[in-house]
């Protein structure tokens, strides 16, 4: 309770208000905060080699409101391009309440190494603190615009796919996978013609759904090697966390067919994760406040989620002050 000054109480240092160098316009008529994330730290030098972390939050993106989401045409798990005067990124769309309008939000931590176009410091503008140096890296000004590409794709491999591959394309992002890597992936051409180029195994399996939806996979083994879900229609409906975690186990044919589904074949997903440091997924909190767990601490006891280091706690209280236990279901839960 108190300073380390002779007399033990603080000294306030009294700083004229200066207004930020770089004002929205109608060129570019939106604020781009930029920050972190819940289990990535600086540029993923480390937390980037961790597939757990990594599953939390796998690739950046970009929170906007509802209303300028709508203005704009940007749809949530779309993406979007992110520009001013000093340099363009591209982001997956986060449709939220979390931001007001006119202003954005993207993470700080993704570099070239894990994406295309995360790099989002490159439009902060050179405007300083006199004083201390420090960028205005919570005040700058961006321009939005959705970004159409012909096919979105979802991949796990063994190994990390080539420069020469992810440098055809419009947007990539990867992360570490237990066994492997993870892609999220965007471009254009026909979707047939780049998915046999990237499985081109003889013996690869392949499912193609009515609604442009293509799954191809090869394995050595009873190992998978690769698998590929990709859409034309959109964004791709796939249970990333289960496909992510099949490069670590020996499969069997049932699961085979549930991979070329995109979903387990019992059915029982987990859900988006929550808790990184026990790996307890969205829908066992679900199950877990319909069997009437009320609090952070009853969820807790439940599942083992946030007794541990505690930083998925405010995920787990949005849970709780959003849906009423009598109406939860654990897959609404988890769709959330």
């Amino acid at each position: 309770g108190e300073f380390f000054t002779d007399d033990h109480r603080a000294r306030f240092v009294a700083t004229p208000f200066l207004p930020a160098l770089s004002q929205p316009s109608k060129k570019r008529p939106y604020v781009l905060n930029t920050g972190r994330v819940r289990d990535h730290w600086h540029t993923l030098t480390r937390t980037g080699k961790s597939p757990r972390l990594s599953a939390h939050t796998a690739e950046p993106f970009l929170e906007i409101c509802p209303e300028d989401a709508d203005r704009l045409g940007l749809h949530p798990a779309g993406l979007a391009e992110v520009k001013n005067e000093y340099g363009r990124v591209a982001l997956r769309v986060l449709v939220t309440d979390r931001v007001q309008p006119g202003t954005v939000f993207a993470p700080m931590h993704w570099t070239a190494r894990y994406s295309s176009g995360g790099r989002v410091d490159c439009l902060v503008a050179p405007n300083v603190d006199p004083v201390s140096g420090q960028p205005e890296s919570k005040h700058s000004v961006v321009s939005l615009a959705p970004l159409r590409p012909d096919w979105f794709a979802f991949v796990v491999c063994r190994t990390e796919l080539p420069g020469q591959v992810l440098g055809k394309l419009d947007y990539w992002a990867s992360a570490r996978a237990s066994g492997g890597w993870r892609y999220e992936l965007a471009g254009c051409g026909k979707l047939q013609e780049w998915a046999e180029q990237l499985c081109p195994d003889i013996l690869a399996v392949q499912m193609i759904r009515a609604n442009g939806q293509i799954a191809r996979a090869s394995f050595q083994d009873d190992s998978l090697d690769i698998c590929l879900i990709a859409s034309t229609s959109g964004p791709v409906s796939a249970d990333r966390g289960w496909l992510a975690g099949l490069l670590a186990v020996d499969m069997d044919e049932t699961t085979r067919l549930g991979l070329l589904a995109g979903r387990p074949p019992s059915g029982k997903s987990s859900g988006r994760l929550i808790c990184s440091c026990l790996g307890v997924g969205s829908v066992a909190i679900g199950e877990a406040i319909q069997a009437g767990s009320r609090s952070v601490e009853g969820v807790g006891a439940a599942t083992g989620a946030g007794t541990n280091c505690g930083s998925c706690k405010p995920e787990i209280r949005a849970f709780l002050e959003k849906l009423k236990p009598e109406e939860t279901s654990p897959h609404t839960l988890a769709a959330e």
